[in-house]
Formats: structure tokens, sequence, C-alpha cells
């Protein structure tokens, strides 16, 4: 299926298969909204990503389009940290991504990402893309921020979802001032773009602000 095609089809229904076999309605609310995923895919397709790092499952509708878009560019894989994804979501992710036969350019990870990502980083993993949509509170937030950017290559690009909750508004505000971002142009209301520019060389004794 094409893309178009593919989102004409998600977006149809709020009704989704399980992993059980059976069906539950979803809260659309908590997936984003097509425009949204038009420009998720666009981001991924023209920065042709080797890895990426999506950090929040849900309903599977941001993983859907970042893995067509690695589909349709032919190479890499997306790696979702999701610790929910069967307990709470019944797996509906991950069957939206085999009904479109788009499982192979995923790695799943039923883990918290401030567990997971420390060894990822630890493994010397480079990622080009990050789509961070997890545990909103602001710790959290920095600490999925704060290995992303370990991990992410220059001119790399992260995309925050829910940048109007203020806690990813502040993670985002302190991105920029501290470390070598630019935000880039967003029609999209709930996300914040960012574009790597340079790794981190701040010395030790430059503390961050806000």
């Amino acid at each position: 299926m094409r893309y178009a095609e593919i989102l004409d089809d998600l977006y149809s229904s709020v009704i989704k298969q399980t992993l059980s076999g059976t069906t539950r309605e979803i809260a659309p609310v908590q997936s984003i909204s097509r425009s949204a995923a038009e420009l998720v895919y666009d981001t991924v397709c023209n920065l042709r990503p080797a890895k990426s790092i999506e950090v929040g499952m849900a309903w599977g509708f941001s993983s859907v389009a970042i893995s067509s878009a690695l589909r349709d560019v032919g190479t890499g894989i997306n790696v979702i940290i999701d610790p929910f994804q069967t307990k709470v979501y019944e797996g509906v992710g991950l069957c939206t991504l085999a009904k479109y036969s788009l499982a192979t350019f995923v790695q799943h990870h039923e883990e918290r990402s401030d567990l997971f990502l420390p060894r990822f980083w630890r493994d010397r993993n480079r990622i080009q893309f990050a789509f961070i949509d997890g545990d909103h509170r602001i710790d959290a937030v920095f600490v999925d921020f704060y290995y992303v950017n370990k991990l992410l290559d220059e001119n790399g690009v992260i995309v925050f979802d829910d940048y109007q909750f203020s806690s990813v508004a502040s993670v985002v505000n302190y991105a920029c001032k501290n470390f070598h971002y630019e935000a880039l142009p967003c029609s999209e209301h709930r996300f914040a773009v960012l574009r790597k520019l340079k790794d981190d060389d701040r010395g030790w004794d430059q503390y961050g602000t806000f």
C-alpha cells in the first residue's frame, strides 16, 4: 500500500485489532493527527536515517509514519521503546504495523526508556532521528532528551510531541539554550522539531539555563 492509502485506512476507524485477536476502540486524542503523521513521514524521508528512536508507541500512529518512510526510502530501522504496549494498549500498535507489513522496519522494546536508553548509548549506537512521546513529566522528558542528544548524529532531528505541555516546552527551551540545536519551522502546534547542528562542546563549568 502507498503511504496515502495506509493513512486513509489508519484514520478511517477507531476500532483496531489487538494481539489477542479481539478488537477495541482506541482514544484518538492519544494519537497524532493525519497532518502530523504526514509531517513525520516527510521528515524521515528527507533524513533517510539508518536508525531512529521512538519513545512511546501507544496506538502506533507515529510508528506507522516513521516505518512507512523507512520502507519507502529503502533503508533504516525504527527502535521503539514502550513499556505499556501489550499491558495497556493490548498490542494495537504492533498489530497495526503488522497489518501494513511494516514490522520488519521495527525493533520494539517493552521497557522503560530511562532503563533502555543508557544501555543503548553505552553500546555505541548512533541515530539520526528521534520521536519523543513518552512519560510527559519534566524529569522523564529531560532524561529522554539527555540520552537522545548523546545518541543523535549532527544534522539529526528530534520531534517532541505534546509541545503544548509546559514540561515538554521547558525541555525544548533548555535544549535550544544550552546545546547546538535550531528549531525548524513546524505547522503542527503540538510538535517542536529541533535539528542538531553540532555535538555538545560545553566546558564542565558551563551551567544550563532555561
